[in-house]
């Protein structure tokens, strides 16, 4: 084989990216915002291992993306058995797509899942001896090895979502040597413990007092950002459309742009809901239909579901909240006790956002009667 080498220019690089958070710390959101920048209007393809949970962000039949309400994206559900093969078919077909951006949510399922990794070893397990139990780790390792290679031969960027949980492990005591003891080592991503090696940018978002879907920047075992791509990024900002911009210019060989700095967070208020309604008793899609404006206030107040205010900074941190609440909810009258407590604001809402909402309302419902409830 013959080499030829030449100098190294800054160009045409793909990325790999992991996000991790708990739930409700705005992964899938946060994913989808990234990739709409990182794609330029390229194709966005997104492999969703929740059924059909992802297209709460996907816009109402017939009418344009609104991000950050609603993208435009390619969507495919990935089912159980969450086995490393199964995740490499899914590429494989995602990959003919041609897609700029290709997203994974959640990466956490081939690790923990039905038939992922655990279960794998599991298996192999059976017949060992305890002496010999570590050999039950040598396929489900090879398996999972080939689903990163795959991962990393993949011509386009690949953003991978994962749940993260508080872990704790055996440690030296320093204060009594030769002793172990149980220490709190923080949020760590629900995954095999290697995969952070092999990204370009790894994040933690919504933990350690970050709000959702803003990544921890500080050091910490997961975050992975090199010095070079630092000034992108400000600690407390959300990831968003233009931090994706950002990255896709300095990957074809533009200069780092600098971030904007982070807009203080909205602070809640301790005051009750004034007169908040009863859940009602049948359930009503056409909450936020009766009234539209084109001038949108500077702060919104959203009630929860259990009663607290939080005024908003703008309509779309409204929306944003809404969503995240009504795709929680677990039976239809829990979203109409969401729309209820939020039916004053909901009626000055501008007709953009009210659209993106009225379409996640939908299918929040129709997943709910699916799921026989």
């Amino acid at each position: 084989m013959t080499y030829h080498f030449r100098p190294a220019v800054r160009t045409s690089t793909r990325l790999f990216i992991g996000l991790a958070g708990p739930s409700g710390a705005g992964k899938t959101l946060s994913a989808l915002r990234l990739a709409t920048g990182l794609a330029q209007g390229g194709k966005i393809v997104f492999g969703d291992t929740e059924k059909t949970r992802a297209r709460q962000y996907a816009p109402q039949e017939g009418q344009p993306a609104s991000p950050p309400m609603s993208f435009d994206f390619l969507h495919a559900t990935i089912e159980a058995p969450f086995a490393p093969a199964t995740y490499r078919t899914f590429i494989d077909e995602a990959l003919k797509q041609k897609p700029t951006v290709l997203i994974i949510d959640s990466l956490s399922h081939e690790w923990e899942g039905p038939g992922g990794i655990l279960e794998m070893v599991e298996q192999s397990r059976r017949g060992l001896d305890d002496k010999n139990a570590f050999m039950a780790w040598a396929r489900p390792k090879q398996e999972h090895q080939k689903l990163v290679n795959l991962l990393l031969q993949a011509d386009c960027h690949v953003i991978v979502c994962m749940r993260a949980k508080e872990k704790h492990a055996l440690r030296p005591d320093p204060d009594k040597p030769g002793k172990m003891k149980v220490t709190d080592i923080g949020w760590q991503p629900i995954a095999e413990g290697s995969l952070a090696y092999e990204m370009a940018l790894s994040f933690l978002l919504g933990v350690d007092g970050h709000k959702k879907g803003s990544p921890v920047l500080a050091s910490y075992d997961y975050t992975k950002l090199p010095i070079n791509m630092q000034d992108m990024f400000t600690d407390g900002e959300q990831i968003d459309e233009a931090l994706g911009e950002r990255l896709a210019a300095w990957i074809s060989g533009g200069a780092a742009q600098r971030a904007e700095p982070a807009k203080p967070a909205a602070e809640p208020t301790s005051e009750p809901p004034q007169n908040a309604p009863q859940k009602p008793s049948e359930p009503r899609t056409e909450a936020f239909e009766t009234h539209s404006t084109t001038e949108a206030p500077q702060r919104v107040v959203y009630t929860t579901p259990g009663g607290e205010q939080v005024v908003c900074d703008s309509w779309g941190a409204w929306v944003e909240k809404m969503q995240t609440a009504i795709g929680e909810a677990q039976e239809p009258i829990a979203i109409d006790a969401i729309l209820d407590f939020n039916k004053t604001a909901g009626e000055e809402m501008p007709d953009t956002y009210r659209q993106a909402l009225k379409s996640h309302v939908g299918i929040r419902r129709q997943e709910l009667k699916e799921m026989g409830r």
